[in-house]
């Protein structure tokens, strides 16, 4: 799926584990469709055409940011709750600082510069160009 850098921004929301309700913007519907397919557990659903109403500070934070375009991947590692490496793609530098700082509840890192192998989150589910947002879990 090719999605266009156009800005026609959509707001879908999705329930955490505790059942709350929180808000999540995409730059365009084709990216809300990319984040269903490359996010499944998020279970996310369309909610309204134009920017969200709710946002928690962490997209706020994201929102704010300059998103360059350039793909020069970058693997990242973190550990999850249970102490097991993980590994994150995001497209360039630029997304991977964006996490370190508006993501306050998970440690990131870089592990080597390129493409993760063998991560969930590589090739068009790299985090990069898709939305004005980024989750991580």
């Amino acid at each position: 799926m090719a999605c266009t850098a156009e800005y026609m921004p959509v707001c879908a929301i999705y329930y955490d584990e505790d059942g709350e309700e929180h808000e999540r913007e995409f730059s365009n519907e084709c990216w809300f469709h990319v984040a269903e397919e490359c996010e499944p557990d998020l279970d996310l659903e369309y909610a309204y055409e134009g920017e969200c109403e709710n946002l928690s500070d962490k997209d706020e934070c994201l929102k704010s940011m300059v998103w360059p375009d350039e793909y020069d991947p970058i693997c990242a590692k973190y550990y999850d709750e249970y102490g097991d490496e993980r590994k994150r793609q995001f497209s360039n530098k630029c997304w991977f600082e964006a996490a370190q700082v508006c993501e306050d509840d998970v440690y990131l890192e870089v592990a080597y510069y390129g493409e993760c192998e063998n991560s969930w989150m590589s090739g068009k589910c790299a985090l990069g160009k898709p939305s004005k947002w980024l989750h991580l879990i």
